[in-house]
């Protein structure tokens, strides 16, 4: 019996280090994972330019879907930005998931609007009251602990 491939929207932009720390982590992540699958949303130029200044290569597991925008970190209106920036990183990485096109969504993007985002996009699972989020918390365990 084969392994279910795990696909992930990754919003590439999203961050206070942006691509720095999401292609290196990416990358990463599909070589320890053998049943993981990235697309990564965001300013493919920029990825690109990324990636050769950097030496990194993706491989096969790794795509890239095109998205020109990005929701800024210090976004005062959530619900404005994310109706108004359908063709944000973020978003776009979101509406993967409502679509059935990926399994889930990675993002550093603004708390706030990403807590938008999962409520307006994807809406809350049936029976779901409230809305978590689960972030890594560093420890002296070399994988961490997620908190939720």
């Amino acid at each position: 019996m084969s392994k279910k491939v795990i696909k992930l929207a990754i919003d590439a932009m999203g961050g206070d280090f942006g691509l720095d720390t999401t292609i290196k982590g990416s990358i990463d992540a599909v070589k320890e994972y053998s049943d993981l699958e990235l697309v990564l949303y965001g300013d493919e130029e920029k990825i690109n330019e990324h990636l050769k200044k950097n030496n990194l290569k993706l491989n096969e597991r790794i795509s890239i879907v095109h998205s020109p925008k990005v929701v800024d970190m210090g976004e005062h209106e959530p619900i404005a930005e994310i109706k108004r920036n359908k063709d944000s990183s973020l978003v776009m990485a979101f509406n993967a998931v409502k679509k059935g096109e990926a399994d889930g969504v990675v993002t550093s993007g603004p708390t706030q609007c990403v807590i938008i985002a999962g409520l307006m996009v994807i809406r809350r699972l049936p029976g779901m009251k409230r809305l978590a989020l689960c972030p890594n918390m560093p420890t002296f365990n070399p994988k961490g602990t997620l908190l939720l």
